[in-house]
């Protein structure tokens, strides 16, 4: 598992996460720090590996493990009497790739003759809004 301590985290049942050190002395593998949010709006401190383990002594996936919050993509199509979304999903790293234009502009240009203009924000590999925009 590989996480990028760059980015926003969370745990991977979804609990919001802030990391506050990569380097505790004396962890003894677990030199990460992170202040995780619970239902009721408090934080608790919890130890991990670099790698975003939650200290189980294994190396089986947990809920309580980090991983980065899934990213925001918008792809837009061309819409006339129907739309073919195609995604390609890559559980490894989360992310969807989906066939599709990055911008409304490059969907305007390159799709003149469409009806109106789909526009599906994703976020890792599942859809989370659309909107369609008129010609």
């Amino acid at each position: 598992m590989t996480i990028d301590w760059t980015k926003p985290i969370q745990t991977r049942d979804g609990r919001s996460a802030r990391l506050l050190c990569k380097d505790l002395k004396g962890a003894r593998g677990y030199p990460v720090v992170v202040a995780l949010l619970d239902e009721r709006g408090y934080e608790s401190l919890e130890h991990y590996t670099l790698g975003g383990q939650y200290l189980t002594g294994d190396d089986e996936e947990n809920d309580h493990d980090l991983i980065n919050l899934p990213e925001r993509v918008e792809r837009w199509f061309g819409v006339d009497h129907c739309v073919l979304v195609c995604l390609d999903a890559h559980p490894e790293d989360g992310q969807s790739r989906a066939w599709g234009f990055e911008d409304e502009d490059a969907a305007r240009t390159l799709a003149p003759h469409a009806e109106a203009y789909l526009c599906i924000t994703f976020e890792g590999w599942l859809p989370v809004s659309s909107k369609i925009v008129k010609k």
